[in-house]
Parts: structure tokens; sequence; C-alpha cells
């Protein structure tokens, strides 16, 4: 049995569900969609590299989903260069220890 439990992990990776996989987040620097100023976001990847969720800005700590929406649309956010990139582990909430 234990041969064709490791042959099917093998051939079928996908078993794992999403909630054990480590979480890429990167950090980039970009302009604010409401004040046109700097701001630093963290935004969560996706399986794909699509960036799925923003998980911190440095000028509004709340985060506000309206917020969310408008800089996951941004094409400044997924063309502009990461300066840093967090593996994190499985979750949904950015640690505050990262700060």
């Amino acid at each position: 049995m234990g041969f064709w439990r490791a042959l099917a992990d093998r051939l079928m990776p996908r078993r794992r569900t999403a909630t054990h996989r480590p979480r890429l987040v990167r950090r980039a620097t970009i302009h604010c969609p409401h004040t046109g100023g700097l701001v630093e976001v963290d935004a969560q990847e996706g399986e794909t590299g699509r960036l799925e969720l923003v998980l911190h800005c440095s000028l509004r700590r709340e985060r506000p989903v309206a917020c969310d929406q408008e800089c996951l649309r941004l094409a400044e956010m997924a063309t502009s260069p990461t300066h840093t990139l967090f593996i994190l582990p499985p979750g949904n909430d950015f640690p505050d220890e990262v700060d």
C-alpha cells in the first residue's frame, strides 16, 4: 500500500490543499491611487504569480477593501520592481514581526 500511496503523491501533487502551501508576498513601491504619493505595498501572489490580495500598505494600516481593489488593478503594481520577497507560512494575515 505504501508504494501506491507514494506513486499517487508523485502523480497528483495537487492533492495537498492550498492552506498547507507557503505564501509568496512581494513588497513594491507604487504611487497610491488615492493620494498620488509613494507607498510601500505588500501583495500576496497566487499559484500562477498573479497578485491576489494586498496585505499591508504603509499609508493605510487598516487596509480598506476599496484600496485593496484599486491597488490590485494598477498596472504599476504588477510591473514595478519588487524590493523584497517574503515567504510566509500558510494563513490569511501578515505577521507583525515582519513590519
